[in-house]
């Protein structure tokens, strides 16, 4: 189990740190896109500290980086929490669940895909093998021998796959899809799989991703991660608010 949460006690005596450079990264699409207001306010001085934010294409990439202390702050699928929590014997803490749900069922070539029982003996494209897609699907399919998943490792491969294709059916998470609709002629949204988990019922959400600290700088710069977190929270209801100008 992945128990980590980051506690942050401030008090009015707590001495004012001084600024430093944290070191966030994150990946293409969702995990990210709640950044861009305040990546946006870094670069132009705007934020109480300093943000050296890198860009990946998978988790790979980031977690080596993390676990040798070259990122402090990073924007991961939920259950990488755990899989670090538990390598590091407890050096990772969470400090938010970033994104929710964003996963969606596409299809071309036709309206098969009615509900999750429907996608029985297809074919899926799909991405994050080993991360939270891949355990919200089975989760949601319950896999057998039926089904066929063909992992890719970035949704830029299942959109040039599904363009070759006469008819094709694919787990992609936003903005991906958005991308897909404008690319591939004749694909549809068929199901929305936060729509899907929660008609399962029971007392959860599909959590997406989580944003992650590291235990030492988290103790070494607890007002730096303090504001850190007031900027994000005001960045992601910015994205939300405001999606045209955060695009």
């Amino acid at each position: 189990l992945f128990t980590g949460c980051a506690k942050q006690p401030q008090t009015p005596e707590t001495p004012q740190e001084e600024a430093v450079t944290i070191r966030v990264g994150g990946l293409k699409g969702p995990t990210s896109m709640g950044l861009v207001k305040l990546l946006d306010d870094a670069e132009n001085q705007k934020t109480a500290n300093a943000i050296d934010f890198r860009m990946a294409a998978s988790a790979n990439e980031l977690n080596p980086l993390f676990l040798k202390g070259e990122l402090d702050i990073m924007a991961v699928p939920a259950n990488l929490g755990s899989v670090l929590y538990n390598k590091t014997e407890g050096q990772v803490k969470m400090l938010a669940v970033s994104t929710l749900g964003v996963l969606y069922m596409v299809e071309k070539g036709g309206e098969t895909v009615t509900d999750i029982k429907s996608l029985a003996g297809k074919t899926i494209y799909a991405t994050g093998k080993g991360a939270t897609p891949e355990y919200a699907l089975t989760y949601l399919l319950e896999l057998g021998k039926d089904v066929n998943v063909e992992w890719k490792s970035e949704p830029t491969e299942i959109v040039a796959q599904m363009a070759a294709q006469d008819s094709a059916v694919a787990m992609l998470p936003q903005p991906f899809v958005v991308v897909a609709m404008g690319q591939v002629e004749g694909l549809r949204v068929a199901l929305d799989l936060t729509e899907q988990w929660n008609a399962l019922g029971g007392d959860s959400q599909l959590i997406t991703a989580v944003l992650l600290v590291r235990s030492e700088f988290l103790d070494q710069h607890p007002q730096a991660v303090d504001q850190f977190m007031k900027e994000y929270a005001a960045s992601a209801a910015f994205v939300n608010d405001q999606p045209a100008e955060a695009a």
